[in-house]
């Protein structure tokens, strides 16, 4: 994931960029070749990002913490 052009956007290094479109505060749904995707970040008590939910039509809440 990276921003680009002011977008989320998915990496691969065998597809081209993929922009998410935002939804509801923190969460983004892939559009294009990753339709059905969906990410949702999660917060600390002081708003700081800490991990973001991963899903798609295969899997569903998929956590990834963010490492110190």
């Amino acid at each position: 994931m990276s921003v680009q052009d002011g977008k989320l956007t998915f990496l691969n290094r065998r597809t081209v960029p993929v922009p998410f479109a935002p939804g509801a505060r923190d969460q983004f749904t892939g559009t294009a070749g990753v339709t059905g995707t969906s990410i949702s970040f999660e917060r600390d008590r002081s708003g700081k990002v800490i991990g973001f939910y991963a899903g798609n039509t295969r899997a569903r809440d998929v956590r990834f913490a963010r490492v110190p």
